[in-house]
């Protein structure tokens, strides 16, 4: 499946007196799992992640390859999920996140 995502973080981090906040990301990935006993899907995905980052007064703007691995529990309606995802990786920096995830599926 193919899967699109817009976001906006929450947080930030600071190394050697630098600091580094993503301010906007959007993606455009390949999902792909297998389902088990009609309520786990654990997956992979693949793709391209575009963030805009506030990097000490700069507004840098970085995209690359991404990946990562995760699964979704569905209970009837009700569906958990985990993930983690290697969003950019580029020579001065990482950008991994990690997500918890709830919803309601109609």
């Amino acid at each position: 499946m193919i899967e699109g995502r817009v976001g906006r973080s929450t947080g930030s981090d600071e190394q050697d007196d630098v600091s580094l906040k993503v301010d906007d990301y959007m993606g455009l990935y390949l999902k792909g799992g297998a389902e088990i006993a009609d309520m786990l899907f654990p997956y992979v995905l693949v793709g391209f992640s575009k963030a805009d980052l506030i990097m000490d007064n700069e507004t840098p703007e970085e995209g690359g390859f991404s990946y990562g691995f995760g699964a979704d529990m569905h209970l009837g309606n009700f569906q958990v999920g985990a993930e983690w995802m290697m969003m950019l990786d580029e020579a001065d920096y990482e950008l991994k996140t990690t997500t918890v995830s709830i919803g309601w599926r109609f």
